[in-house]
């Protein structure tokens, strides 16, 4: 939570069930709002409904769609609607190298620690302002 505010909502897409389910619960163990979604279809059509995601959390390979397409798709929408924090997660070591030219704020290789990643996610959070 923010402030006694609103809590972050943090939408995670990724088509390894087992690993958005204890990341969903995770987020939502620290009072995070969590959206899952575990195609690239379903988390454009989240998007596409204006809900306020401040975090986007998305594997890089996904069937139907890339995790940096839906990057770009985010980066495409109105300011108001982008989220703020933009994460890709990876499996594949080498992918990593290409950091430089993605568009993610923040690139994690699989297996990582999910307390970390939340903890590195509202740190950048508090210091991004895509506006």
């Amino acid at each position: 939570m923010t402030g006694g505010g609103p809590a972050e909502t943090v939408l995670i897409c990724d088509d390894e069930i087992d690993l958005v389910t204890e990341l969903g619960d995770l987020f939502a163990a620290f009072g995070w709002e969590t959206v899952i979604s575990h195609t690239y279809a379903e988390a454009i059509a989240v998007l596409m409904e204006g809900m306020p995601v401040n975090c986007l959390l998305t594997d890089r390979a996904m069937p139907g769609g890339s995790g940096d397409d839906l990057i770009a798709f985010a980066l495409s929408l109105p300011v108001q609607q982008r989220p703020k924090v933009l994460v890709l997660m990876t499996g594949v070591p080498d992918l990593r190298a290409d950091s430089s030219e993605a568009l993610a704020d923040l690139i994690v290789e699989k297996p990582f620690d999910p307390a970390w990643l939340q903890e590195r996610m509202t740190l950048l959070l508090h210091r991004n302002h895509r506006e």
